[in-house]
């Protein structure tokens, strides 16, 4: 049987980050993205569902 995280996805390689939130607790050493929007703390809703809606929007047509 093998070992799996329990957040670990099965292809990472399809989702693609859409923005950085909680940054304001970030630690020093943890790496930025520089193409992803910042928050310093939780983002709207919206930033987080519509991709993810978007996404399996697109994976069931």
């Amino acid at each position: 049987m093998t070992k799996a995280n329990a957040a670990s996805l099965d292809a990472p390689a399809i989702f693609s980050p859409t923005c950085e939130a909680w940054i304001s607790r970030a630690q020093a050493w943890h790496p930025r993205l520089a193409e992803t929007p910042k928050f310093d703390e939780s983002p709207l809703p919206e930033v987080v569902k519509d991709p993810i809606a978007a996404h399996f929007a697109a994976s069931t047509s």
